[in-house]
């Protein structure tokens, strides 16, 4: 697992994720997706207010390591 900071470009190592119940069914489903269609590599969890990009949370496979 890697966890990245695009602001900076950083690595982090301790972050804290809080959903809502509607936002982790949403994640669930979207990981179900990542791991059972070929061809998807990465999935995204948005927040969206007024019409702006608030937050986002990216999850993407990892294709370079173990099978």
């Amino acid at each position: 697992m890697k966890i990245v900071d695009y602001a900076n470009n950083q690595t982090l190592s301790d972050v804290e994720i809080v959903l809502t119940a509607q936002e982790a069914e949403d994640l669930l489903a979207y990981l179900q997706q990542l791991t059972r269609r070929p061809g998807l590599d990465r999935v995204y969890l948005s927040d969206l207010s007024g019409g702006l990009l608030q937050r986002e949370l990216v999850v993407s496979l990892d294709n370079t390591c173990c099978a």
